[in-house]
């Protein structure tokens, strides 16, 4: 049994520096298990995490991947879904995410956030940040 880690995404120090806790973690094991959520696995290294994405027989997805296990009805998202069913969710959809296609998205994409970033008042939310 790998080395267990005590980490938690939602704790304050996690949410303001998440690379620090991460790298914390990293250099404890970088394939770990957490007690937290009646338990987890942390993979934190990028080859690790695509050996994973390959092996859908060891890591699956399924009944969903959301931590703390929160259980919706339906997945969320291909990623959610182990194979067979992953293909075929994910088939219809990936026309819609080529290099192409998403470039076409950005007139748009950039027109929503510069609206989005017009309309917050940056000072007002400079204070409710410091305080």
């Amino acid at each position: 049994m790998p080395h267990e880690v005590d980490y938690d995404h939602l704790e304050l120090s996690a949410v303001w520096d998440p690379y620090q806790e991460i790298n914390r973690v990293r250099e404890e094991c970088p394939v770990a298990p957490s007690p937290r959520y009646d338990g987890f696995w942390l993979l934190n290294r990028y080859e690790d995490v695509c050996a994973a994405a390959r092996d859908t027989d060891t890591f699956r997805s399924e009944p969903g991947i959301t931590i703390p296990h929160v259980g919706f009805p339906l997945p969320l998202s291909p990623i959610e879904l182990d194979p067979p069913r992953h293909k075929i969710v994910r088939r219809p959809l990936t026309d819609l995410f080529t290099p192409g296609a998403v470039a076409s998205y950005e007139p748009d994409i950039r027109a929503i956030v510069t609206r989005l970033l017009d309309a917050v008042d940056l000072l007002s939310l400079a204070r409710v940040v410091i305080c």
